[in-house]
């Protein structure tokens, strides 16, 4: 039901269908990162809503789960509980095997924001914690981007960053774990401020060590589009398709050169 300043009260019936949905105006978005028990803490001890992702661990405090992958094999897999897990899973569709399943509000989201910028599941959360207008206070914990081996992390955090200021323009409380790199300068520490710091023009080896990684994905996803499927998370596949991608474009440089010097033509493997 929609109040007259807008606020989402669901009535009797759905508090009950949705079975832990609670009154409280904090919000805890939760991530699989290390510092994923101290939002359980925050949860437990304001009791108050706290929203899970995909396969991760069910905790007593999560009031909600959201898994907005396709619903095929590799969700089924590894989330094999959704059908019994007893707390609202916002998913794309409704599936009449998940009882508690509820479909993402996506249209309504888009049309009173205007903007299509979502590339990370945690900013769609974001973005209907804000619709709801329930909250006035969030907080971040167990989400850093920084994740070992998932160089495509990089290009997802400025987007929740994104969403991040949207809420805090709109008056909302955040709070972020320490421990996560959102609101950093990509290679160099926290709290370096433009043309004030002294070490503004020094970044942390973390940069020089992760920009050819960051790098070749970038060739990869445009010069190779067909290779990277979307939603994909498969990196054993990734390393595949990039070894695939540099060979065959070693090979055609190295084609042209011998062309261009009249030497014999390499021959493709």
């Amino acid at each position: 039901m929609r109040t007259e300043e807008g606020l989402i009260i669901p009535d009797s019936a759905v508090r009950k269908q949705t079975v832990n949905f609670k009154d409280s105006d904090s919000l805890v978005i939760l991530g699989k990162g290390d510092s994923r028990m101290d939002g359980l803490k925050i949860a437990r001890e304001l009791n108050c809503e706290c929203w899970g992702l995909n396969d991760i661990e069910r905790y007593p405090e999560l009031t909600a789960l959201f898994e907005l992958h396709d619903y095929d094999d590799r969700v089924k897999k590894y989330s094999p509980d959704l059908p019994t897990v007893g707390i609202p899973v916002f998913m794309k569709e409704l599936h009449s095997e998940i009882p508690t399943c509820i479909k993402f509000p996506m249209e309504g989201i888009l049309q009173e924001f205007k903007i299509p910028y979502f590339n990370n599941q945690v900013c769609l959360m974001l973005a209907f914690a804000l619709q709801t207008r329930r909250f006035r206070k969030v907080y971040m914990f167990g989400i850093a981007y920084a994740a070992a081996g998932r160089a495509e992390q990089e290009f997802e955090r400025p987007c929740t960053e994104f969403w991040l200021g949207v809420a805090f323009g709109r008056g909302v409380n955040l709070f972020v774990a320490q421990e996560s790199n959102m609101f950093t300068y990509h290679g160099y520490d926290k709290g370096v401020i433009y043309g004030y710091s002294e070490n503004y023009s020094v970044p942390i080896e973390g940069f020089k060590n992760q920009i050819h990684h960051l790098y070749s994905e970038y060739l990869l996803r445009h010069h190779s589009p067909g290779s990277w499927p979307p939603g994909s998370h498969d990196h054993d596949h990734w390393w595949e398709e990039l070894s695939k991608f540099i060979t065959q474009y070693v090979h055609k440089r190295l084609s042209k050169w011998c062309e261009e010097n009249g030497k014999m033509k390499v021959e493709e493997e």
